[in-house]
């Protein structure tokens, strides 16, 4: 009865990683504080064959592209250049990934930049890194802006044998991944620990985030396989990869396997210095049991990672859903804790309540049914919108029909919310109406440009003119202070002009630099007292 959560109307991807502290010392020229460039590293697809390209270094730091403000280089793959941009009016910061000038002349390249952006765009996963929105440039230029994350990719951990109570989790979180993107066509097809980056959690467990869907392909319709030639990394590639012969999401669970058999031994399932030598084994030769390297595998561990790195396909787990399972059941042996899970209600009393709890969210209030702040960001947005449809899929277990029957109007609420507050045009009108200037302001920093927000704001002119009106006053009240040296009282009347005149893109420019100037005093004034007490202390 239920449906999964369909974000293929809102915009998400990319493989980017800076570190904490990179990523608050990084700050445009000329603002009050400076640093030396960040250091991180995107992920990089690796494909078999792929000709060498040229980036722009660090030519385009310091430049404006659209709307975004390049402040340093964070890393160079196969495909693009990554660097740390910030929206030039909200002051958001993203990962910007421009194609390598060289590929951006080829249309073939041209044309898997667009895949990647299409096929996560299909994907809205709390473990899948978002994708705000795809650009185009003059003299044929692409780039896509993206999810900043803070972390370190999950090859970092890599190197000796892990403990399975970390690695097991991780695992889990990545079934969760591909569960997703399997659920919607898409194929990875280079699964590999670069590729999944380490977060913080809320509870400041690691959580995982895919990344680097570049080579990555839908299944046909009819078949469920696809074919394109050699591609992956060949130290995680399936058997069928190396043939050239169709793939499905089981070879995604081989590679999956590959590294489980990695975090379990300290190395892949095998090591060889010729191409052709590694080609035989993924082919024919059976891998030592993990046990022969780390004697302090469990088990069941074992067979998990030698079931996902069986030859043939049929002879794998079937599905991630299939292999998170027998995961699970692992923890459960040890009496673990399942990082992210989502238990049902314990009795059915507490599901009816639960179900009590979602009804009471008043129509049409699409924060309050996502219980999201309205200036929360649309990767926030989407996190949560996931979280509660696997919530309410959980919660109609429990229920009888009648209950699901209202669990399935629930489900179509949230979907409406996700899709109006998920595409940033749709919810810079909505928002509009509210005079929520915050969550405009979180749209133009997820791609929204100046002519879509003008066409907006022209309907919006037409039904509200009096407050319009009402609003250029407070703007010119604004200025005024402003003139006379008074930001603060400057900033009060920009908000309240902007509250009734939400999509006015002059009073955003003129009210943002003074709440980020603000805030950056605000720090530096925190900083400077605690540096005084611990002085004194």
């Amino acid at each position: 009865m239920s449906r999964r959560f369909d974000s293929a109307d809102t915009a998400s991807l990319a493989p980017t990683v800076v570190s904490s502290e990179a990523s608050r010392r990084a700050t445009p020229e000329g603002s009050a504080c400076s640093a030396p460039e960040p250091k991180a590293a995107e992920a990089a697809t690796t494909v078999i064959g792929a000709p060498a390209a040229n980036d722009d270094g660090l030519a385009l730091v310091g430049k404006l592209l659209g709307d975004y403000l390049v402040l340093s280089r964070l890393g160079r793959g196969g495909m693009g250049t990554v660097y740390l941009a910030e929206h030039r009016v909200v002051g958001t910061r993203v990962a910007l990934k421009m194609l390598h000038r060289q590929l951006a002349t080829q249309p073939k390249h041209v044309e898997r930049f667009r895949n990647e952006a299409r096929l996560l765009n299909l994907l809205g996963h709390e473990n899948i890194v978002s994708l705000f929105d795809l650009h185009t440039l003059p003299e044929d230029r692409y780039f896509l802006t993206m999810e900043l994350l803070e972390g370190s990719p999950l090859s970092s951990l890599m190197g000796l044998p892990l403990e399975p109570a970390l690695s097991v989790p991780i695992l889990v979180q990545i079934c969760d991944a591909l569960e997703a993107a399997h659920a919607v066509g898409v194929v990875h097809r280079d699964l590999k620990p670069e590729n999944v980056l380490l977060v913080t959690g809320p509870m400041g467990e690691p959580r995982v985030k895919l990344v680097d869907f570049g080579i990555a392909q839908l299944v046909d319709c009819e078949s469920e396989t696809l074919a394109g030639g050699i591609v992956g990394t060949p130290e995680f590639m399936a058997p069928e990869q190396w043939n050239e012969d169709p793939v499905d999401g089981r070879s995604d669970l081989y590679a999956l396997g590959a590294f489980a058999y990695a975090m379990a031994t300290g190395r892949p399932p095998f090591v060889r210095s010729i191409p052709v030598q590694l080609y035989r084994a993924h082919l024919s030769e059976p891998p030592l049991a993990p046990s022969e390297l780390n004697p302090r595998v469990p088990p069941e561990l074992e067979r998990i990672v030698l079931k996902a790195l069986a030859k043939r396909p049929e002879e794998r787990f079937q599905t991630a859903r299939e292999l998170r399972a027998a995961l699970e059941g692992l923890l459960r042996a040890d009496e673990a804790q399942i990082v992210g899970s989502t238990a049902p209600p314990a009795t059915d009393g507490d599901a009816w309540a639960e179900l009590a709890r979602w009804e009471r969210c008043a129509p049409g209030d699409h924060y309050a049914l996502l219980e999201v702040g309205l200036e929360a960001d649309c990767v926030q947005i989407r996190r949560r919108a996931h979280r509660a449809i696997s919530r309410l899929e959980a919660l109609a277990e429990k229920l009888p029909e009648a209950g699901r029957e209202r669990v399935e109007a629930l489900m179509e609420r949230l979907h409406a919310a996700a899709s109006v507050l998920g595409v940033p045009a749709w919810r810079a009108a909505f928002d509009a109406e509210r005079g929520n200037y915050l969550g405009v302001a979180q749209c133009l920093g997820a791609g929204l440009n100046a002519a879509q927000l003008e066409a907006l704001r022209s309907d919006f002119v037409e039904r509200h003119e009096p407050q319009v009106e009402q609003a250029l006053f407070q703007q010119k009240r604004g200025e005024h202070e402003a003139q006379h040296g008074r930001a603060e009282r400057a900033m009060g009347e920009y908000a309240q002009a902007l509250a009734l005149d939400p999509l006015r893109l002059e009073l955003h420019e003129r009210y943002w630099p003074l709440a980020r100037a603000r805030k950056l005093e605000a720090t530096l004034t925190l900083r400077a007292a605690r540096a005084g007490a611990k002085t004194r202390g």
